[in-house]
């Protein structure tokens, strides 16, 4: 059996990458979000918004897995992680905590 790492609720706001320095990526969300060290996150890539057709607004982006990493520092406003798996992870980058 597979004991999760986080048994309580998971951030419910997605992170912006902010920064890529070596194997380090600095999110825009910290602990005032729910960010935890050692929480998982996926970083996830936009390729296209759905957008309403009248106004213009966004209702929903479909993004594409690129890599996962763990949070190894988290502080009020963002938030380090090193990398775990993927490679290519640009600013602008979603990321999305996972279980």
């Amino acid at each position: 059996m597979v004991i999760p790492r986080y048994t309580a609720a998971l951030p419910t706001v997605n992170a912006v990458v902010a920064d890529i320095t070596g194997n380090l990526i600095t999110i825009n969300k910290g602990s005032e979000s729910g960010f935890k060290t050692g929480m998982n996150l996926s970083i996830e890539r936009v390729v296209k918004e759905v957008k309403d057709p009248q106004t213009g607004k966004v209702l929903r982006s479909i993004t594409s897995p690129i890599g996962r990493v763990e949070l190894i520092e988290v502080s009020n406003g963002y938030a380090t992680s090193k990398i775990v798996s993927g490679a290519g992870f640009k600013v602008q980058d979603v990321a999305k905590a996972v279980p």
